[in-house]
């Protein structure tokens, strides 16, 4: 049994597809979460372009939220720092906190 299943994409429209076919994957396996949700990582300014999201519209996806693009994540990874230390007020830390809050986790 799955409570809440999260698909993971990149803001490209060949991610949300993939996203879609993950998804599709899903009820075939006949999981049936309670809970099915899109999370779009990386987009710039933390905005999805149009076409983007007519694709998620297209394939029904529930999107849960949008990540932005962080140069900081960008800068610890090069710099073998985890990105765990990134500060709370980094625009990605803050996306991420709604998310979890929206998943009451």
């Amino acid at each position: 049994h799955v409570d809440t299943m999260l698909l993971i994409s990149d803001c490209s429209r060949r991610g949300i597809q993939a996203a879609a076919r993950v998804a599709e994957m899903i009820r075939e396996l006949e999981l049936k979460p309670q809970n099915l949700y899109l999370i779009v990582n990386r987009a710039p300014g933390g905005e999805l372009n149009p076409g983007v999201l007519e694709e998620i519209q297209k394939h029904d996806l529930p999107l849960l939220g949008v990540l932005p693009q962080d140069e900081l994540v960008y800068q610890y990874d090069c710099d073998g720092k985890p990105s765990s230390q990134v500060p709370e007020t980094s625009p990605v830390k803050v996306a991420l906190h709604e998310l979890m809050r929206k998943l009451n986790v």
